[in-house]
């Protein structure tokens, strides 16, 4: 789930990521305006309508049925603004992947809002959420010219009943001073071992462009 303010590029954050999806899997998109494009052949768009002269309407909900029944590989949901949010972790729990940006400003308040009104998620249900990426507008301070950057990348771990807590990982951080990526921690989810975290950054570099190199043990120096 990609997640920040509105322009803040969480929709150009997601369509980079679709790049990584197996060519042969079947994608099925949802959105209320059509801007993802995803460069796969067994690829369906669907996008919601208004009804007519009193006909009736075509809600994100509404294509979010429909695209379970069509037993894609993966959906993307444009944006979770309300019930949809329901289905979408209905679908997770049934070993579909989704990937959705979502309004709002850090894990707790993304929590917060799904497990709160009017969307009401079930407390149990946050931990089939593996990944919340926090997208913004900053400001560079070597060129003082505003720029969207990923300002962290963090792994749910789960939620704690007895104390009534949720518990995330924070795997890469934004540091403005640097302007680099830095790597939260040492030793975490399986795509952070060496090999895997090389692919995955080498990947980034040439697709995304918001991470381009090492910068002396330090972290990933952006574009």
């Amino acid at each position: 789930m990609v997640l920040w303010e509105t322009a803040s590029g969480k929709t150009t954050a997601l369509r980079a990521a679709c790049v990584f999806i197996n060519p042969k899997a079947k994608i099925i998109s949802i959105e209320d305006t059509p801007e993802i494009i995803v460069p796969h052949g067994n690829w369906v768009r669907e996008v919601t309508r208004q009804g007519e002269q009193g006909g009736p309407s075509v809600e994100l909900f509404d294509l979010l049925k429909a695209a379970l029944r069509q037993r894609p590989n993966f959906i993307i949901v444009g944006e979770i603004r309300g019930a949809e949010a329901t289905v979408a972790f209905q679908a997770m729990q049934t070993g579909h992947p989704v990937l959705a940006t979502f309004h709002a400003g850090s894990v707790e308040k993304v929590i917060q809002r799904l497990t709160g009104d009017p969307i009401n998620i079930p407390k149990t249900y946050i931990d089939i959420l593996n990944c919340v990426v926090i997208q913004s507008a900053v400001r560079i301070p070597r060129t003082g010219k505003v720029e969207r950057r990923i300002l962290s990348v963090n792994e749910m771990a789960g939620y704690d009943p007895s104390m009534d807590s949720f518990d995330f990982i924070e795997l890469f951080s934004w540091d403005a001073v640097d302007g680099v990526h830095v790597l939260g921690v040492r030793e975490t989810a399986f795509f952070l071992r060496p090999r895997y975290l090389l692919l995955w950054v080498s990947r980034a570099a040439m697709r995304g462009g918001f991470m381009t190199s090492w910068r002396g043990g330090r972290g990933f120096s952006s574009a």
